[in-house]
């Protein structure tokens, strides 16, 4: 396996090699013989290599490979080199040019073309030797190039979506009822799902979690992966980021506990215990007290998954509550296989499906390696590819102790080509259930050199290559349970812990022969090919000069030396999350630098002045104004830039960002009142930006502007891709023509459009027609209050000219926001037809001035599950619009509702909520008690009350001890209430009650 693995790193670097030679030929004059002899070395040793990957048993043959390496790796670094003094060449000659020829000659060139002649010379002597060597030993020459991926097509299939779980419904069954069935318990309950590995117990517990009736019950869901080291802190480190969503770097643990007891607030939750191996009962028992000690709610429930019944956390599960998963039957296996192979599109042929049927019996009930091999087969119609798996002799070690890790290895060999194979492997660099970011995946294979671009393909940049790798493994199943952005794009992934091992195994085949390579599994210290991910900077820049990968993320650093600069090959650094203050001078000499990561950089100060030297930064992250670089628009292979703060000093204008033409993914540009007429905003070119999909436009509300917004937004025209479209502190009363208009020929179409905020932008109006955009989902108004009234044109286009009446309006918005409002009139649409059908949150607050909502048209045909109102108009005695409330019965779970003055009682029509599960109410001044009613809201489990200075009473007893479901009472700022003790026992049987802060009455 070792070999197999060197001739695959051997392979991608010869080619790497090869493709530099060519590009470097007809670039240097003083040796350019001696390249075309390299080039013609290079070829040949590779045409040799492709017949020592079939003779790996011989033993000569694995000398002849190990001296290869050397040779290779040597002749690389040197070459890289080459490209880079070429760049130095070329930045250094701008420079001179800017500075009137005043620039001072660098002594690097004059030794540099001294040296670089005789060292390829000397690498083609080396390279004629293991030619030699190779004819000796009896190698022949292969001609060979390098393969193109089959293209990989998107599919209905959904990769880590739970509903493709295949024969498990009575299992999820089984533990939904066991998480929410025990009535009776003391403490919270421990539910255990055991399995052999590779079983689906994971996939099981998603799918559990996944499903509504879980969803309905447990107000709070945490999730934590938990591996070999069952390491308590850590847990609870991961309990609070996952309830919170932020990250939890807090050492001391009394802090985690307060984080974790506070975003509980004593409501039911769920915590899954993924994966669980070491049986350390200490341990476990110091967590459970700990969970003891800051939630006593007794409906709340732990879900652990496990290989082994020894586990601590598995024995103290009772016995009706422990789960065994077993494996699929062959048919069930058969099913993932077609399911994953062809994606759902196309049917077996009777031929195929009994091949299939052979090694759905041999994948042992394993969906895991069910799922593997279905992707290893993906739209292949060629029967002798499905034989050559079903006759694989790996198969004969399903019995054994590495049986899984085997099969899949099968899958491995079949991966189209080396590139690919090695950017598999390289996932093994991260720990085990790592959460990998897409675009940082592909920047890391980037910066190792992995994506080759296919003879007769230069086309493809190497995102693109890249992105149809992820694909492929992705639909491989050799990456698994994705998560996705708003718009749909996947964002991450992670690789099954048996997969990981296999990588792992083929990637310690060679670090176990290579001295300078650690096959270590953490952050700390690992060196894999040319990477360094490290906790400090301890380090000498000269044991490391070849890195070409320097992560710094969340170390514990706060500077960084000046040598950093003399990492010529580095293409990829970062020091996102440190405390380092600030960057080197010499980071400018990166020449190399492809990604640059400094975000959450919190002190660090502002960039070194020569950035713009960075001419092959493509990706650059920041979340800091300070750390836009002085004159950006020189970095013209630039990609990704978050954030660009306009600035009136040279170099800092807008129009910095016309000669970024490959800008993609979101931008934010700040300040947009400095700039200083429309022709100034043109030249920023934003509407030739066709990889820009989210744009966030963004004037300073104190900022002392040219009084020139509208012709600035109008120059900011993006394309029709745009997914996400944001305006902010706009001054304008008008909007631009592109968000108005509907012709054809527009740059701007309202196609794609997801999202869209309207932000504190005082003086508009009125609203844009987006009744009739097809894709949004997401609508955010907010602050608009030159805007009085809403009517036909929030929903049709006046100049439109179409007199078709729609079917329907706001076909696939989600989530509705209009809040800070000065408008007094919400009127319906004319002529009137259903709209907000697909509604799920929708949100009316603090419109003061608002007497009427069109709420019969909004709700009645709504799946609307969060609603929040008010306040409303001091005028009105009750709430606007709430007739049809009702209508919302058995799907509203969350309502909040803003009340004032003048309001005497809650709104009757509440009363039919019998879905409702949390209701808040807050600034019912005029409420002096509760109404009978609201015992009859069955399904009610949290019940928040703020604000409510005159209400003294809560419903009768009876009516409290109906709401059989309420799990927290919470009321805050209500001094009659807290005072009044004889409410005491109305609600003493809720297990959780909050006054003010604090639990129970004081």
């Amino acid at each position: 396996m070792a070999e197999t693995i060197l001739t695959i790193i051997l392979e991608v670097t010869l080619s790497k090699a090869i493709a530099i030679v060519e590009e470097q030929i007809n670039l240097q004059r003083g040796f350019k013989n001696e390249l075309n002899k390299l080039l013609q070395s290079l070829t040949m040793t590779r045409a040799f290599l492709k017949d020592a990957e079939t003779r790996q048993v011989d033993e000569p043959v694995q000398v002849w490979l190990k001296q290869l390496r050397q040779i290779a790796f040597e002749a690389a670094d040197v070459l890289d080199e080459l490209t880079y003094e070429d760049l130095r060449r070329k930045v250094e000659t701008q420079m001179r040019k800017k500075v009137c020829n005043f620039f001072p000659i660098s002594k690097n060139p004059i030794v540099f073309c001294f040296k670089m002649p005789q060292t390829v010379k000397d690498i083609n002597i080396s390279l004629k030797e293991i030619n030699n060597q190779a004819r000796e030993y009896g190698l022949q020459q292969r001609v060979q190039s390098l393969p193109s991926l089959p293209r990989w097509r998107p599919s209905s299939y959904s990769f880590g979506d739970s509903s493709q779980v295949v024969g498990r419904d009575a299992d999820i069954s089984k533990i939904i009822d066991l998480l929410i069935g025990s009535s009776t318990r003391q403490t919270f309950s421990i539910i255990s799902i055991v399995g052999m590995a590779g079983v689906g117990k994971s996939a099981l517990a998603k799918s559990v979690w996944d499903n509504e009736r879980t969803k309905s019950y447990f107000n709070k869901m945490m999730w934590v992966r938990i591996s070999e080291n069952f390491d308590v802190q850590k847990i609870l480190q991961e309990m609070a980021e996952s309830l919170t969503g932020e990250t939890c770097d807090m050492k001391n643990r009394e802090a985690v506990l307060d984080k974790i007891q506070r975003g509980l607030d004593g409501k039911t939750y769920l915590l899954v215990l993924d994966d669980v191996w070491d049986g350390d009962i200490r341990a476990w028992e110091d967590l459970r007290g700990s969970l003891l000690g800051i939630n006593q709610n007794k409906r709340s429930s732990i879900l652990v998954t496990s290989r082994s019944e020894n586990v601590a956390a598995v024995k103290d599960t009772p016995a009706e509550n422990w789960h065994r998963l077993m494996p699929l039957k062959d048919d069930e296996c058969l099913k993932i296989i077609e399911n994953r192979a062809f994606q759902n599109s196309l049917r077996l042929s009777p031929e195929l499906k009994a091949i299939g049927r052979d090694i759905a019996r041999k994948c042992g009930g394993v969906p895991l390696v069910a799922n593997v091999i279905g992707g290893t087969l993906s739209n292949k119609l060629d029967i002798h590819e499905w034989v050559s798996v079903r006759d694989s002799s790996l198969w004969d070690s399903l019995q054994k102790s590495e049986r899984f890790v085997r099969v899949l290895r099968l899958c491995f060999d079949r991966l189209p080509s080396p590139s690919l194979k090695q950017c598999f492997v390289y996932c093994s660099i991260f720990p085990k259930d790592f959460r990998m970011q897409k675009e940082q995946l592909i920047q890391l294979w980037m910066a190792e050199g992995f994506l080759q671009q296919a003879e007769g393909n230069f086309q493809l940049k190497f995102e693109d290559i890249g992105n149809e790798y992820f694909s492929y493994l992705l639909s491989s199943s050799l990456l698994q349970d994705v998560e996705k952005d708003l718009h749909g794009s996947i964002t991450s992934c992670k690789m099954h812990n048996l997969v990981r091992d296999l990588a792992q195994s083929i990637r310690n085949s060679e670090t176990s022969n290579t001295s300078h390579h650690h096959p270590q599994d953490a952050f700390d210290g690992v060196k894999l090919w040319h990477s360094l991910f490290s906790k400090s900077s301890f380090f000498h820049i000269e044991d490391f000069k070849g890195l070409r990968v320097l992560n710094f993320c969340n170390a514990e650093i706060s500077s960084l030396p000046e040598s950093i600069g003399r990492l010529k090959h580095l293409r990829y650094f970062d020091i996102s999350h440190t405390c380092i203050r600030r960057l080197p001078n010499s980071v400018t000499q990166l020449y190399h630098l492809q990604t640059l990561r400094l975000l959450w950089c919190e002190v660090l100060e502002e960039l070194p002045k020569n950035m713009k030297n960075l001419v092959n930064l493509r990706h650059l992250y920041i979340n800091s104004r300070r750390h836009v670089p002085d004159r950006i628009g020189c970095l013209t292979s630039l990609q990704t830039l978050p954030m660009f703060v306009v600035g009136t000093k040279k170099g800092h204008g807008i129009g910095e960002l016309g000669c970024l033409s490959e800008l993609g993914g979101g931008l934010k540009i700040l300040d947009l009142h400095k700039v200083r007429n429309k022709e100034e905003v043109r030249e920023a070119k934003i509407w030739e930006k066709e990889k820009l999909d989210k744009l966030e436009c963004m004037w300073d509300a104190q900022g002392e502007g040219c009084g020139n917004d509208e012709e600035v937004l109008e120059g900011l025209e993006p394309r029709s891709i745009l997914k996400s479209l944001t305006i902010e502190n706009y001054n304008g009363e008008y909007y631009p023509s592109w968000m108005v208009r509907k012709s054809v020929s527009a740059s701007f179409q309202s196609i794609y459009l997801v999202e869209l905020k309207l932000l504190d932008c005082k003086k508009l109006k009125n609203l844009p027609a987006l009744g009739l955009y097809p894709t949004l989902r997401f609508l955010e108004i907010r602050g608009l209050h030159d805007v009085k009234c809403i009517g036909n044109e929030f929903y049709y286009s006046g100049d439109s000219g179409d007199n078709s009446k729609p079917t329907t309006l706001f076909p696939d918005l989600e989530k509705f926001t209009l809040s800070d409002m000065k408008v007094k009139e919400w009127l319906d649409a004319e002529p009137k037809v259903p709209m907000f059908l697909s509604l799920k949150e929708l949100e009316i607050s603090f419109c003061d001035n608002l007497s009427s909502i069109p709420v019969t048209s909004t709700l009645q045909r709504s799946s609307l599950k969060t609603l929040k109102l008010g306040p409303f108009s001091e005028e009105l005695e009750e709430f606007p619009g709430l007739s049809s409330i009702h209508l919302l019965h058995s799907s509203l779970e969350e309502l909040t509702l803003y009340g004032w003055k003048k309001l005497i009682s809650l709104p009757n029509q509440l009363q039919h909520l019998t879905a409702l599960k949390r209701l808040q109410i807050q600034h019912f001044s005029g409420v002096k008690a509760l109404p009978e009613w609201l015992g009859d809201l069955s399904s009610l489990r949290v019940l928040n009350i703020e604000n409510c200075e005159n209400l003294g009473h809560l419903p009768s007893k009876e009516a409290m001890q109906r709401l059989s479901d309420l799990q927290l009472l919470s009321i805050d700022a209500c001094p009659l209430l807290r005072e009044n003790r004889a409410e005491q026992s109305k609600i003493s049987h809720i297990p959780n009650i909050n006054i003010d802060g604090m639990m129970g009455f004081h």
